[in-house]
């Protein structure tokens, strides 16, 4: 679930802060016994999950492509134009949701919708906007925590669009391959920072081999790799 706090002046958008991640991480002191080394039959379970994803059997022929020299993202002279900064507050909070719902899915989608209800812009205030991207709706709240010339309120995009064209371009920039194949609907759903269900990627390791591997999304849409 992506949550944001977001400023914005009621006469211009412009978002001056997003949420941030607190990674606590352990640090473990010298001294301590080493590990024990693996037994025969651990080794031997290892070796055999390591294996598993080469070799693999992908459900069709794998799609060639040129392998990206940047990380592919959303084009963003692909959106819309932006609404003015008089335009109404829901309409720039609504342009505000299919921006971040393109973004998590890498593509812009030009036959998209985006609405929000009415929005006065008062403190304690709540609403729930709607992107309809490439057939899927897709839920975009905000609540109002402050108002007057600026106006706060938190954002929540709990889920995002995965489209699998996108998946496949980051699986060639992230593993150098041409032929790739995702095996998954054109679009799928997912939370952030989540595993995406029934998506599995394959792709020519280039020594002949084609190897198989899960896929996840970062907190802002971003396909993770398990095997790459």
């Amino acid at each position: 679930m992506l949550a944001e706090a977001v400023r914005t002046p009621r006469f211009a958008l412009v978002p001056t802060a997003a949420g941030a991640l607190l990674a606590l991480t352990a640090c473990a002191g010298g001294g301590g016994a080493p590990d024990p080394a693996p037994s025969t039959g651990q080794a031997a379970a290892a070796e055999e999950e390591s294996s598993s994803a080469t070799g693999a059997q992908p459900p069709g022929e794998l799609e060639q492509g040129e392998v990206p020299e940047e990380r592919p993202e959303l084009d963003e002279a692909d959106l819309p134009d932006e609404p003015a900064d008089d335009a109404p507050l829901n309409e720039r909070i609504a342009f505000e949701a299919l921006e971040r719902i393109s973004s998590f899915a890498q593509t812009a989608d030009p036959d998209a919708e985006y609405t929000c209800p009415d929005i006065a812009g008062d403190e304690g205030e709540s609403a729930t906007c709607t992107v309809t991207f490439m057939g899927e709706e897709f839920d975009y709240s905000v609540d109002i925590e402050s108002s007057g010339f600026i106006v706060q309120y938190q954002q929540d995009m709990p889920e995002g669009p995965v489209v699998r064209e996108a998946v496949q371009e980051q699986l060639r920039y992230s593993t150098g391959a041409e032929k790739v194949l995702c095996d998954m609907d054109d679009v799928v759903r997912a939370e952030p920072e989540a595993a995406v269900e029934d998506a599995t990627c394959f792709y020519d390791d280039g020594g002949g081999e084609v190897r198989q591997t899960g896929v996840s999304v970062g907190t802002y849409g971003v396909p993770e790799f398990d095997d790459a």
